[in-house]
């Protein structure tokens, strides 16, 4: 096997890293309007995390896309007390998305400025990593809740986005890049958003917090339960004719409001009623979680330079005559030629790092030349 060196000067050349965007569900889409859960995963861990699926569980294609968990700083809705025999799950879930979110010294979530919008309990979203690859593309996600009134045609539904489009300042005191969760749409291509996180109510503070780089959305229960939906979408104040809550919190029996929070220390609630529950079913009939992800990618092209004189001989069995590797008349007497379909590029200690199939084979003799061009992007 005979090897072709490099001119690392006018051979390789390394291009500037791109942004590339696609679609973060299964198969590129960059739409999920439909959502499946396990029926098996909801009877083991399902009081506190439920796996989203973009098909019925069942269905061989079908694949994990994001999260749901439930979070609350006492633990309500999991069983257990601080010293007690318990879990606390949900006090387990709130501790670790605190963690990876905020400063060592920060004990709860606030949505708003300096203590406002304290909220002790939160829904996370967590995009499946397979799905994220680098990170979420920030801008170019929407989600729709949906709840009030059960009847179809009263449906009430809020839009959330992110304010990448006017937030500047991307990194909190813990350096990790954030925005908040503001109501507005990105339907039709533009941004566009109702309320900014600093026209909201002090006491409620933003929808909630995105972080693109761990492809998470952490949304704030206690300004889901003041969203007055109807008209305007993001109102605030009592439910009138044309208006229902999204999410009722603080709540510890049934309700006919598809989205809703129930609280109670040491309580485990049926999937039926629990908040994780009714979290997706808000995320359902809203039928419409769109997103993109986002990957830096670096092209280097090789030019391999396949001269005149070289690779005129081939180790294919059927380029020589039986055993006596005498190549075959057609190929003798200066009348050597063949055909490459493949390149390979090594390191220097002869080991294959890279193979580039071409799209068909190229002839070559000593009356031709090639130049092949291989590009690697990673």
């Amino acid at each position: 096997m005979s090897f072709t060196n490099f001119d690392i000067e006018n051979d390789i050349i390394t291009e500037e890293e791109v942004s590339l965007t696609s679609g973060i569900w299964s198969e590129g889409a960059g739409t999920l309007t439909s959502f499946f859960t396990s029926s098996v995963q909801s009877s083991s861990n399902g009081q506190y995390f439920l796996q989203v699926y973009n098909k019925v569980p069942s269905d061989t294609t079908s694949a994990p896309q994001f999260a749901i968990l439930y979070g609350h700083k006492g633990g309500s809705g999991s069983l257990g007390k601080p010293g007690v025999s318990g879990r606390r799950e949900t006090a387990t879930v709130y501790g670790q998305m605190l963690n990876l979110t905020q400063p060592p010294e920060i004990e709860e979530f606030t949505f708003g400025n300096g203590t406002t919008g304290v909220s002790q309990q939160i829904y996370a979203l967590s995009f499946d990593r397979a799905r994220q690859r680098e990170k979420v593309d920030p801008g170019n996600w929407e989600l729709q809740l949906a709840g009030g009134q059960v009847n179809a045609s009263n449906k009430k539904t809020i839009k959330l986005i992110d304010d990448s489009s006017t937030n500047t300042t991307t990194r909190n005191d813990a350096g990790v890049t954030e925005y908040n969760i503001v109501s507005g749409s990105i339907q039709g291509g533009s941004t566009s958003i109702n309320t900014t996180a600093a026209a909201e109510l002090d006491a409620n503070g933003s929808y909630g917090k995105f972080y693109p780089d761990l492809g998470i959305l952490i949304l704030n229960a206690t300004r889901l339960q003041n969203s007055q939906l109807g008209d305007p979408a993001d109102a605030v104040g009592s439910a009138g004719p044309n208006r229902s809550a999204l999410f009722e919190l603080g709540r510890t029996s049934n309700a006919s409001s598809t989205g809703g929070s129930y609280t109670g220390s040491n309580t485990l609630f049926s999937p039926a009623s629990h908040s994780l529950h009714r979290m997706y079913h808000a995320i359902s009939s809203g039928s419409l979680f769109q997103a993109r992800r986002e990957e830096e990618v670096t092209s280097t092209h090789y030019f391999c330079r396949v001269m005149n004189s070289k690779f005129n001989k081939s180790n294919n069995p059927t380029w020589t005559s039986g055993s006596s590797g005498i190549p075959l008349e057609i190929f003798r007497d200066g009348k050597e030629k063949t055909y490459i379909t493949t390149v390979g590029l090594y390191d220097d200690a002869d080991d294959l790092l890279a193979v580039a199939k071409l799209s068909k084979p190229i002839l070559k003799s000593r009356s031709r030349e090639a130049l092949i061009k291989v590009k690697l992007d990673f």
